[in-house]
């Protein structure tokens, strides 16, 4: 199975799952994690972004750039396997790992979780707390 989770979270893996990073850098964890830089963003999505103004329409413009210039790469990942991909984001954060879990669904018709969070819904390449959504929304 394939989940998702945040650099914070990692303590609570189980050892026996391959941990992942999908982020630039993995500074004072490197020896706990693979890195995949496949699943990264590239620099130049990560300034536009930084250096964006807030809101949705930078969110939609980096959502936009990730699937073009990073996803749209093959992006084979062995899914008999128990891999977390991780990053820095706290799951209710709007984050790039959440964008790589919804096209590798889409890829291999399979469902990707984060770790260990329940009652969440991911909405918006965010986890969203199920009991503020409408029924019909989850």
């Amino acid at each position: 199975m394939i989940f998702t989770s945040y650099y914070s979270n990692i303590k609570n893996i189980p050892k026996e799952y391959i941990k992942c990073s999908i982020s630039n850098s993995t500074k004072g964890i490197e020896h706990l994690v693979i890195q995949d830089d496949r699943f990264a963003p590239s620099s130049d999505i990560l300034y536009e972004y930084k250096n964006s103004p807030e809101g949705h329409e930078r969110e939609v413009h980096y959502v936009q750039r990730f699937k073009e210039e990073i996803l749209s790469k093959n992006i084979d990942i062995d899914i008999s396997k128990n891999i977390v991909l991780l990053c820095y984001e706290h799951p209710t954060d709007f984050c790039h790992r959440h964008i790589v879990a919804e096209a590798l669904e889409e890829k291999y018709n399979i469902e990707v979780r984060e770790l260990n969070f329940t009652n969440y819904k991911r909405e918006n390449y965010r986890y969203v707390l199920k009991e503020t959504l409408q029924e019909d929304e989850w």
